[in-house]
């Protein structure tokens, strides 16, 4: 299984968040990329694909629709907000929304991560908390 883990590249924070996620999949070869750089076949060659909420929407259609059908889709968010608020409407509640009307399984619960001030550094324990999502990961990409 490989996995690619894409986010939005303009918060320091949020790439520490990719980062500890892909800490959190050992056993898989990962990429870890800015939604810039990703392309339709980082996607095509991955069986998870991991996904910053805010990466930007052009990417799902740069890569094209058929990208991104048969492949797991797990999607985090980061900001500074409060854990147990509703996912909607956050950037990663809009970004399955988006991905399910056209097809594309969301297996596991979405994923929100402090960062102080909403832009900054992640909060006190948030990339441990990214690495344990990351590692619970493997096995919801083989439910369903």
């Amino acid at each position: 299984m490989r996995a690619v883990v894409i986010y939005e590249p303009g918060c320091e924070g949020t790439r520490r968040i990719a980062e500890a996620v892909a800490e959190g999949l050992p056993a898989y070869p990962v990429s870890v990329l800015p939604a810039e750089d990703a392309t339709a076949t980082d996607i095509e060659q991955a069986d998870l694909v991991v996904l910053d909420g805010m990466a930007d929407r052009s990417l799902l259609h740069r890569v094209g629709a058929h990208a991104w059908r048969g492949r797991r889709v797990a999607v985090f968010d980061t900001g500074d907000h409060v854990r147990d608020r509703p996912m909607w409407p956050s950037a990663a509640g809009r970004m399955v929304w988006w991905l399910r009307i056209r097809g594309v399984a969301s297996p596991v619960p979405q994923a929100r991560f402090d960062l102080k001030g909403g832009a900054g550094e992640p909060g006190d324990g948030e990339e441990d908390r990214a690495r344990s999502w990351g590692r619970s990961l493997p096995i919801a990409a083989h439910v369903g």
